[in-house]
Order: C-alpha cells, then structure tokens, then sequence
C-alpha cells in the first residue's frame, strides 16, 4: 500500500515539472473579468446607441427631404432608416442591462483571508487561508 502510495505521489510531481507553462493565459481574478465584460458590453451598447441614433437622423432629413420633393423612393428609404435606428436603439438595452448585472457580480465577489480552524499538536489553532465569497442576493 506505501509503495502505491509513493508511487502516486512520485506521478503527480512528476507531471507538474514535465508539464508546460501556458505562457498565453494570464491569471486575472474573477473580480476584474466580470468588470471587463460589463465595461466590453457596455461599450458595445453605446456604439449600437449612436449607430442607430445616427440611422434614424439620417432617415428623417431622407424623409423630410423627399417629402419636399415628392419623392416615393426616399420617402421609404428614409422610413425604413429610421425602423431600422429604432430597432439597432432597441437591441442595445439587453447589452446595458446584462453589463450592469456583471458589475454587480464583480463587486460581490471578494477575496480575503479569513481565520480557518485547524488541528495543530492536539490543539485547535486559528490559521489564516484566502477564501473566495460570492454573495447570491435573492
């Protein structure tokens, strides 16, 4: 049963110092990626904002302009402009709101270093350990 044992063991130590470092993947707390994805989604909502404001401006002066001239073509490419500002303005609010839901999970995860007890020479000593807290608001 040792001898398994050390076997075990000898395996384990032996594949971490044959293994590769992945040099590409930085370790970044949990913290910091939910606040890069909500500043990322937010960013990206923004962008989709002044995207379709900007459409359905440039879809009213088309339709006030062919209105003055009497124009069919315009008139419905300048409607359609503003149908389709109006649904890019539409499909940004799910991006702020999942955004901000991600900027609620970031600042409820915390790390800190709480007191664990542990068994220490047949008495119950108080040893510090980094514990990770996600907090669930129902």
């Amino acid at each position: 049963m040792k001898k398994i044992l050390v076997l075990f063991l000898f395996l384990a130590v032996a594949v971490n110092i044959f293994s590769q470092v992945d040099t590409i993947a930085t370790h970044t707390s949990i913290k910091a990626d939910y606040l890069k994805k909500s500043k990322t989604q937010k960013t990206v909502a923004w962008v989709l904002v002044g995207a379709g404001t900007t459409l359905m401006v440039v879809g009213l002066s088309t339709g006030l302009n062919a209105a003055d001239d009497v124009n069919l073509n315009e008139a419905i490419t300048g409607g359609s402009l503003i149908i389709v500002g109006a649904v890019i303005d539409l499909g940004s609010i799910p991006l702020f709101i999942a955004g901000a839901k991600n900027k609620r999970r970031a600042m409820s995860v915390t790390i800190n270093n709480d007191l664990m007890p542990s068994l220490r020479q047949g008495s119950i000593a108080h040893v510090p350990m980094p514990t990770l807290s996600l907090v669930f608001k129902l």
